[in-house]
């Protein structure tokens, strides 16, 4: 090749390395700027670190210029990859004007993973790299016109999608998408049964280094002040859906309610999964099993809505959520639910089933043994059901 073109990807610690000297290119190499994965042009956090480096060109940065920009991510900690990005447009919008105007215009590579989930927000950046300057109020009308055949309702739902979202910190990027909720409760739920005197090391990012219980009071903290909102947001699109018709509604349906039912419901898993947690460091093992079985309902909740979204060329669209995968968080909460119910059961792993199953005059006789197969921890969940109003655990 006579004029071979070259680029470098300056991502992560990199940056940081090119930042402090230690790395010098060539200034025919196109270098590329990288977002954080929320949409930031910073640094992205790995692990604990999170260094927030400026992640755009100085005036000591001569040559040509391309940025790498997340609309979908995946970070093992709080990353949307199966519900659209949890920043606003006019957030995107501000960040790649300044990346423009900093001199990254070569070209834009876009990270925009399993397509379907982020169609909203490619649209977006399709309109900032032809020169349109786009926001929430405009996309969201224009986007609702193209896509859905045109409703207020609909674009009042798309502009109020990433308001709606609870922020885990304090930065203005820091909005969660639905890995937060899983990472979350399957990092708090192993690191219980490894050890639960030791802190979750990969949460020390989001809580810092403090003991375990403080971290999932943390995270339920968090939760607590998202969770109206979310619940709002979810209403909001759920009476949108009811009020559409044929393939409107089921496309509606199968996108954007979708990805408000996947946060309530995961928030929802998320918020039941930290209170029967807590209660575990006070061996109140009863009801911290209840609570996380209606945990694990609520994440099942959510992976089952993502098979019903599957229609058409569609199906089998979700099969392989294997980043975030929903269902093996449930699976993690029931596993938990094993561990707490040995903790807290008799010897015999009778004492609960008596309390539960058998009649209340036949309790005061106690046999050795029960008089029935031992129940899995599903049926024993469902029995407690059925107590749990009149015991007031729901509240």
């Amino acid at each position: 090749m006579e004029h071979p073109v070259f680029c470098t990807n300056l991502y992560g610690e990199v940056l940081e390395l090119y930042r402090e000297g230690f790395i010098r290119l060539h200034p025919d190499i196109i270098k590329i700027w990288g977002d954080n994965g929320y949409g930031k042009m910073c640094t992205r956090r790995q692990g604990n670190h999170d260094a927030r480096v400026p992640s755009l060109p100085g005036k000591d940065d001569s040559g040509k210029h391309g940025v790498y920009y997340h609309i979908s991510f995946h970070d093992l900690q709080a990353a949307s990859h199966i519900t659209t990005l949890p920043n606003p447009v006019d957030f995107v919008n501000k960040e790649l004007t300044h990346a423009w105007e900093a001199g990254i215009r070569e070209y834009w590579i876009i990270n925009s993973s399993n397509i379907r989930p982020h169609v909203y927000y490619l649209d977006a950046l399709r309109k900032m790299w032809y020169g349109a300057v786009v926001s929430d109020e405009s996309h969201s009308r224009e986007f609702a016109g193209e896509y859905f055949y045109s409703d207020r309702d609909i674009a009042g739902c798309l502009k109020s999608y990433a308001r709606s979202l609870l922020s885990y910190g304090k930065e203005t990027d820091q909005k969660a998408g639905e890995q937060f909720y899983n990472y979350c409760v399957r990092l708090l739920a192993r690191q219980f049964i490894l050890d639960k005197n030791q802190t979750a090391d990969d949460l020390i990012w989001l809580t810092g280094q403090i003991p375990l219980y403080r971290q999932a009071a943390h995270i339920q903290d968090i939760l607590s002040r998202g969770m109206e909102s979310i619940e709002k947001y979810f209403l909001m699109c759920r009476e949108t859906g009811s009020r559409l018709s044929g393939a409107q509604k089921v496309l509606f349906e199968s996108t954007v309610l979708l990805q408000a039912r996947v946060h309530r419901d995961c928030c929802r898993g998320a918020l039941f999964f930290c209170r029967g947690f807590l209660l575990l460091e006070s061996a109140c093992f009863q009801k911290g099993f209840y609570l996380l079985g209606r945990s694990a309902e609520c994440f099942e909740s959510a992976d089952s809505s993502l098979r019903q979204a599957e229609y058409g060329v569609w199906k089998g669209f979700y099969e392989n959520d294997c980043l975030t995968d929903i269902r093996f968080t449930a699976y993690m909460v029931r596993t938990l639910m094993r561990t707490v119910r040995i903790l807290g059961d008799d010897s015999r792993m009778a004492d609960w089933y008596e309390d539960f199953v058998r009649p209340k005059e036949d309790r005061k006789v106690r046999l050795l043994a029960i008089t029935d197969h031992h129940m899995t921890d599903d049926e024993l969940f469902e029995a407690m059901k059925q107590a749990a109003e009149t015991k007031g655990w729901d509240g």
